[in-house]
């Protein structure tokens, strides 16, 4: 989008650990509504003729996970990430097997209890430690 005089709007880089609402499959399940998700990685670049941003986003979830020490699959949100997060108070766990790949912010959508598509930011800490984990567990995976 042109602004004139040579502006011009392009999309912007979401911060990593924003978390915002998306469409996961959870094993191609047809979901009714969609889950928050932690952006773990985002680039800019061309697609058909106009710079477009790209996420991956790792799902977060209620739902329990089952952990071993040598399968994790998924974190724990931390209490006292929850809040800035922009998750309720409940037990949370961010997916590493459940990811979403999007364009950024068109793709995002609408959660409901939050009002918004945008939910809220993870410390520096924590997104780190789920980008860690999330690396860790691709690895295992090939």
């Amino acid at each position: 989008m042109s602004l004139g005089a040579g502006v011009t709007l392009s999309p912007q880089l979401p911060s990593l650990g924003s978390v915002h609402g998306f469409r996961f499959g959870f094993g191609q399940q047809e979901l009714k509504y969609p889950h928050p998700g932690i952006i773990v990685a985002a680039k800019m670049g061309q697609r058909a003729g106009a710079m477009r941003c790209g996420v991956i986003a790792l799902a977060i979830t209620h739902a329990k996970q089952r952990l071993t020490w040598d399968a994790v699959n998924a974190l724990p949100v931390p209490f006292d990430e929850r809040s800035p997060m922009g998750l309720d108070a409940a037990e949370h766990w961010v997916c590493l097997f459940e990811q979403t790949v999007a364009y950024f912010p068109g793709d995002t959508k609408w959660i409901v209890g939050a009002g918004s598509t945008h939910l809220g930011q993870a410390t520096q800490g924590f997104t780190d430690q789920v980008i860690e984990a999330w690396s860790d567990y691709r690895k295992r995976r090939t």
